[in-house]
């Protein structure tokens, strides 16, 4: 059966991810708001870009730039065409079907939403299970791979847990990525952080650490979450 879930709106673009295994979050939409593109740099790679959230949030930022929306899943490429194809910012990001280690071009930021479950039972479609576990891609896989991929002074920008940091910021020292900004991500005032957002350079310097809240303790945004996503939100 075909899953006819609603378009979701946004301030510049809509989309739609009713062929997408992994739907539309807050993950992609913090990490999409936040992400910066290096200075006088112009080209981005979204690896995994499922419906194109992040391609287009980062095409809406940077009016210079050009993205390329990697994606393994056909499905979920064909929901990142159609949903491009209807934005402002159809000439700037090309889709692109393909497993990231067959991506080989050289940019200047890489922006990734990867999965990261690596336990557990997978969910039931096959392209939701390539989508949420680490077996098509991971974190370890982005850092890994970045080096080659970046143009000199680049980054790469993702999100992850909270829980695996320490293993992340040693693979990132081997493979001579640096941490340049580092935000802790709480879902509610008083609760510890469940997700990372990181951006590595390939240029060392000093880290900027963040910590950014989601909610007050009635449900409200915390102010920083607005200031955060009020470009892209209708409600905001």
């Amino acid at each position: 059966m075909i899953d006819d879930s609603p378009t979701f709106r946004f301030k510049r673009f809509a989309l739609s991810d009713r062929r997408c295994g992994m739907k539309i979050g807050t993950d992609g939409v913090m990490l999409g708001a936040w992400a910066v593109l290096p200075d006088g740099k112009t080209d981005i790679a979204d690896i995994g870009t499922g419906s194109g959230l992040i391609a287009m949030m980062m095409a809406q930022r940077y009016a210079g730039a050009h993205i390329t929306a990697v994606e393994i899943d056909a499905d979920a490429a064909a929901d990142a065409a159609d949903n491009i194809a209807a934005s402002p910012f159809d000439n700037r990001i090309d889709v692109v079907n393909m497993p990231f280690d067959a991506f080989y071009s050289k940019v200047d930021l890489i922006v990734s939403n990867p999965p990261f479950f690596a336990t557990g039972e997978r969910a039931p479609a096959q392209s939701r299970a390539i989508a949420r576990h680490i077996g098509s891609l991971s974190p370890e896989a982005l850092v890994d791979r970045a080096p080659a991929l970046l143009n000199r002074g680049g980054s790469l920008a993702m999100i992850t847990p909270a829980d695996n940091a320490d293993d992340l910021i040693f693979r990132a020292t081997v493979a001579k990525l640096y941490p340049r900004r580092i935000c802790s991500v709480t879902s509610r005032k008083g609760k510890q952080p469940y997700r990372i957002l990181w951006q590595f350079s390939t240029d060392d310097g000093p880290c900027i650490q963040d910590e950014l809240t989601i909610r007050h303790a009635d449900n409200s945004y915390t102010d920083n979450y607005i200031n955060l996503t009020k470009d892209f939100y209708l409600n905001l």
